[in-house]
């Protein structure tokens, strides 16, 4: 869904419940929609685009998404990071360009890349 500018809104990825010790598992994740006047917390991803071949396969809200093995080994890695209490797994959220923002939508890459010194 688009994101309000007015509102410096921007998607954070959540993981879906699964088990990180499954190496075999799908990468699972949802896109929910913060605005940094909320003072959201949330983790940013700094990564280097590198060679864009070979890619694998997400879920991101239910749907396919293609990345880098590179980047899907750093979001493996990232269900890890997520604090396990008692009642389950906290609701971490992380921020990567590449999923968050939507790479085909000229505008909203315009108004989101200078939000990027405050995120």
């Amino acid at each position: 869904k688009p994101l309000d500018p007015s509102r410096e809104e921007i998607r954070l990825i959540g993981f879906a419940p699964s088990d990180p010790r499954d190496k075999s598992a799908v990468i699972s994740c949802t896109l929910h929609t913060k605005s940094l006047f909320d003072k959201a917390y949330f983790v940013a991803v700094s990564y280097v685009w590198g060679n864009p071949e070979p890619t694998t396969e997400i879920l991101v809200n239910g749907a396919p998404f293609q990345t880098t093995v590179d980047f899907a080994a750093a979001l493996g890695q990232a269900v890890v990071w997520t604090p396990v209490t008692a009642e389950g797994r906290l609701s971490l959220r992380f921020l990567a360009d590449a999923i968050c923002i939507s790479q085909q939508d000229t505008q909203e890459k315009n108004h989101q890349i200078p939000l990027m010194r405050d995120i």
